[in-house]
């Protein structure tokens, strides 16, 4: 995965993160007990998912700046779940996005 130079890129790879977010939580609630280690962490990939919306909720919106050199809310999580989340270096790239924004 490359990270996105455009804006549009950007929201690609956040559909794409919001998707896997959806479908791990899903899975874990379909799996119920049998992946205790899926089921733990749904919580962190809740929070993870709100984070995520209400960014693509500020995007459309047009009230979301990039380029402000500050970590996504969502970073903290990632830091300390990082080898729990199988989308963390996605987040990651997001989040380097978001810091340095996009050359117009």
């Amino acid at each position: 995965m490359f990270a996105p130079k455009t804006i549009d890129e950007f929201n690609k790879i956040l559909d794409d993160v919001i998707f896997e977010v959806d479908d791990i939580i899903a899975s874990a609630e379909y799996e119920g007990d049998t992946i205790t280690e899926l089921t733990e962490m749904v919580p962190i990939f809740q929070q993870i998912g709100a984070h995520l919306r209400q960014l693509q909720n500020e995007i459309k919106a047009g009230t979301h700046e990039f380029g402000t050199d500050k970590n996504l809310p969502y970073m903290d999580l990632v830091v300390r779940w990082k080898l729990r989340l199988p989308f963390a270096f996605v987040l990651t790239l997001l989040n380097e996005a978001h810091r340095t924004g996009f050359e117009e």
